[in-house]
């Protein structure tokens, strides 16, 4: 059985526009726009970012509606990145290289 892995990024400080636009040269992919009130409004996904990723979505780590951070365990960090369905670990790393992206969860699913 193919294990499903999943990592979580994060960065103390940015723009999430330029971030978006960072990581999409860093993955040779684009990321569209979306809104989620569950992820405090704006936030940027990509889609089938082979060979790296099933998907990426990048979003503020805090909610101004809540005023609360979305992933109060890391406050230091001002946005996340969601490396979901990952396809191949050392590419996401390589591709990370240059930003100032930092691992902060790893998880697996059966």
């Amino acid at each position: 059985m193919v294990k499903k892995i999943f990592l979580r990024y994060g960065t103390k400080n940015g723009d999430l526009t330029k971030l978006a636009n960072e990581l999409g040269t860093a993955f040779a992919t684009s990321f569209k726009l979306r809104d989620s009130s569950y992820l405090g409004g704006d936030y940027y996904l990509a889609r089938s970012v082979e060979p790296t990723a099933g998907s990426l979505k990048l979003h503020s780590n805090f909610d101004p509606i809540d005023g609360s951070f979305i992933h109060s365990e890391h406050p230091e960090y001002a946005f996340i990145l969601h490396v979901d369905d990952v396809l191949n670990e050392e590419k996401v790393a390589a591709a990370l290289q240059a930003t100032n992206f930092t691992l902060i969860n790893r998880s697996e699913l059966d």
